[in-house]
């Protein structure tokens, strides 16, 4: 895949759990889906690795809440 659909699909995953109230896994890939990215769960999980190492940003499940967000705490700034 080309490197800027995987830029754009890195963007678009970070600026979608940024701007949501904890979306779960399953609301995360339909929201791509939508947007004409159909990633497995796998594939969910190498993007966040990516983002982790790339962009120093942490993405973080919360249990309790049953969602995504980013640890500012825990990011590179």
């Amino acid at each position: 895949m080309a490197t800027h659909v995987i830029a754009r699909r890195l963007q678009l995953l970070i600026q979608y759990i940024y701007d949501s109230h904890y979306p779960s896994k399953t609301e995360i890939l339909e929201w791509l889906k939508e947007k004409d990215f159909k990633l497995s769960g796998r594939t969910f999980e190498r993007d966040l690795e990516r983002i982790r190492s790339d962009y120093g940003l942490d993405i973080t499940y919360d249990k309790s809440k049953d969602g995504y967000f980013i640890n500012e705490e825990e990011s590179v700034r």
